[in-house]
């Protein structure tokens, strides 16, 4: 190709370039609308799709909501013993219970947490074993084992601090009578001898939520009857913890951190450790003057 051929091949393929038409600004508006325009679309169909599935999950919510309050609780459908009643039947909210089972084996429902004591609850609901707080003496006679302590049940039995557990029956049994039994605060000590109980600690009364009796801190209980006695003559006990008992004979050994005894009477200097004839009442220091 000579050199004018390829001069007038070149300007003509310029012309030709120069002649495409271009992209108005029209047509490049109307371009982004549509984009906008699918993108709202897409958007929009998004939300519906959400509210139709938060409405779902609102529904599923409130028939389960619906189901559940009409469940009746499973009090309701117990035995005082916590077994079942007869003839119970249907759905049954089975929260705050636990199942335990009897001595036969039978199936009864008894509080997930064992409660602390306080009045008016179902005695049924109480520990399935042992006590719900703090033992600190304990004294064995046969097959009764006699527990001491700061707690106020024990098993299903409501005990104020002081309680006797029989081995063979696995039973445990408060200590009072008329509807009250044990302390009024904490038991530090026990002794035995026969059937009476000597209870030592920080107490001022016995036979709680019965016929109350004073008893500064020391005290005896008749364990066949349940009657409980102070030990004194005029008054009764010693001024300050009591924290071991022994028993010899008719004498009663008592050590804490006391100063005084026979409280509320003729009171007698003892330096934390004292006397008292479990017969007659009287107190007596150990020593010499």
């Amino acid at each position: 190709m000579t050199t004018l051929h390829k001069l007038m091949h070149t300007t003509t393929l310029h012309k030709l370039l120069r002649s495409r038409p271009a992209v108005s600004a029209r047509q490049l508006f109307v371009a982004v609308l549509l984009v906008l325009g699918v993108l709202a679309l897409s958007f929009a169909g998004w939300r519906v799709s959400a509210r139709r599935a938060t409405a779902l999950t609102n529904s599923i919510q409130a028939h389960s909501q619906q189901a559940n309050s009409r469940q009746e609780g499973l009090a309701a459908a117990l035995n005082p013993d916590g077994s079942l009643r007869a003839g119970a039947s249907g759905s049954f909210d089975t929260s705050g219970f636990r199942m335990a089972l009897t001595a036969t084996g039978a199936p009864r429902f008894v509080a997930a947490v064992p409660p602390m004591a306080c009045s008016g609850w179902d005695t049924q609901f109480g520990f399935p074993n042992g006590v719900n707080n703090g033992v600190f003496a304990l004294a064995v006679s046969g097959t009764d084992i006699y527990v001491g302590g700061s707690f106020t049940l024990a098993g299903n039995v409501a005990a104020n601090r002081v309680a006797k557990f029989n081995t063979t029956t696995n039973t445990w049994s408060a200590l009072g009578t008329g509807g009250g039994n044990g302390v009024d605060d904490r038991v530090l000590a026990l002794a035995l001898s026969g059937s009476d109980l000597y209870v030592g600690g920080d107490f001022t009364t016995a036979n709680v939520g019965g016929t109350t009796l004073s008893a500064n801190r020391v005290a005896k209980v008749n364990t066949t009857t349940g009657v409980w006695s102070k030990l004194g003559t005029d008054g009764n006990g010693v001024d300050g913890p009591v924290n071991v008992l022994a028993v010899s004979g008719s004498d009663l050994y008592v050590g804490g951190f006391f100063t005084t005894a026979n409280v509320g009477g003729t009171t007698l200097s003892a330096n934390r450790v004292a006397k008292v004839n479990t017969t007659t009442g009287v107190w007596s220091a150990l020593g010499t003057d």
